[in-house]
C-alpha cells in the first residue's frame, strides 16, 4: 500500500497548492486526515463530493504523467439506490473527453492501488452538445454500503481541467424538497494553466 501512497505524498510536498494532498488544515471539514508526516504535519485527502448533496461536480483537477491523485467519496444514506463517479476533460480544444489520459480506481474503506481496488472505471460514450461523442470513465455502484470510498486517479498523460461528477442517488425526501436546498454543488480543484 505505501509504495503507491508515497508518490502521492511527494506530490503534495512538492506542490501543495496544486497537488491533491494538502499539508494545511482541512477547509470547511471536507477532508479526512490520512496520517501524519515525519514533521507532525497533517496530510489531508480532499473530498470529491459534498456529503448530503446528491450531485457534486469537481473540476480543475490536473496532473502530470505518472502522478496519482487521491480523493474521498462519501456515501451517507443507507437507502441509496446507486452511487456513481464519472470523469472527462470537456473543455475547448480537447476532443472526445480524453479518457486515454487517466484511469480511475475506487476502494471501500482504504486507498486503492492499480493492483488492488474494488472498482475500476470503464470507458463509456454519450452524445455531446456539439454532435460528437464524449467519452468518459465511469464507476457505478448499485445499492452502495454507506461509508468512505477512496478514489485514485492515475495520470497516463498530462491533463488539466478534469471534471469528475459524483452522484449519490437516494429516494426523494419530502422534507428536503420543501426546504428547497440546492440539488448540486460545484467545487474547483487546482488551477487552469
Amino acid at each position: 500500500m505505501w509504495k503507491y501512497l508515497v508518490p502521492v505524498l511527494m506530490t503534495g510536498l512538492l506542490s501543495p497548492s496544486e497537488g491533491c494532498l494538502s499539508l494545511l488544515p482541512p477547509m470547511q471539514g471536507f477532508a479526512r486526515r490520512l496520517g501524519k508526516a515525519a514533521t507532525d504535519m497533517i496530510v489531508e485527502v480532499p473530498m470529491i463530493n459534498v456529503p448530503g448533496q446528491r450531485f457534486t461536480a469537481t473540476h480543475g483537477i490536473q496532473a502530470k504523467k505518472g502522478e496519482h491523485k487521491l480523493f474521498l467519496f462519501t456515501v451517507e444514506d443507507s437507502n441509496a439506490n446507486y452511487a456513481a463517479l464519472s470523469g472527462n476533460v470537456a473543455v475547448a480544444g480537447v476532443l472526445q473527453g480524453a479518457p486515454q489520459k487517466y484511469e480511475m480506481y475506487l476502494k471501500y474503506g482504504s486507498p486503492p492501488t492499480v493492483a488492488k481496488y474494488d472498482y475500476r472505471a470503464q470507458v463509456t460514450a454519450a452524445d455531446s452538445y456539439n454532435g460528437e461523442k464524449l467519452y468518459s470513465r465511469d464507476i457505478r455502484i448499485e445499492r452502495p454500503i454507506p461509508g468512505q470510498y477512496y478514489l485514485l486517479i492515475r495520470a497516463l498523460e498530462d491533463f488539466q481541467e478534469l471534471l469528475v461528477t459524483a452522484i449519490v442517488d437516494t429516494p426523494p425526501d419530502i422534507e428536503e424538497e420543501r426546504a428547497a436546498k440546492p440539488g448540486f454543488t460545484i467545487q474547483r480543484m487546482g488551477k487552469y494553466q
